[in-house]
């Protein structure tokens, strides 16, 4: 796997609780992982994007609700989605349409 340099570690918010109306600090749990552990299970298809510009968007607000609409809902202890913009940091060994540094 090629990969550029990395941090050691890298940051993710759960949703920890489903809100019953507005959002609290209990909802979502923000965790700190290695780097090392994630970089480990990646399989030689797999790209690891860097995450430079996120979309907070009203649409997320659904998504935290137990009810299926265009997309299923977050999980519990699912990392929370978003649309993002990042940069490509580390390949699967066959992966061969992108390279790191795309973005």
């Amino acid at each position: 796997m090629a990969t550029s340099n990395l941090p050691t570690s890298y940051s993710r918010y759960t949703l920890q609780e489903r809100p019953e109306a507005y959002i609290t600090p209990t909802t979502f749990k923000y965790e700190t992982l290695s780097l090392e552990e994630l970089k480990s299970s990646m399989k030689d298809t797999d790209v690891l994007v860097q995450v430079d510009y996120i979309s907070l968007d009203p649409a997320m607000r659904g998504w935290l609700r137990d009810q299926r609409s265009y997309i299923a809902p977050v999980a519990i202890g699912e990392v929370m989605r978003a649309g993002a913009l990042g940069t490509v940091v580390a390949i699967g060994s066959q992966v061969d349409n992108a390279k790191i540094g795309d973005i």
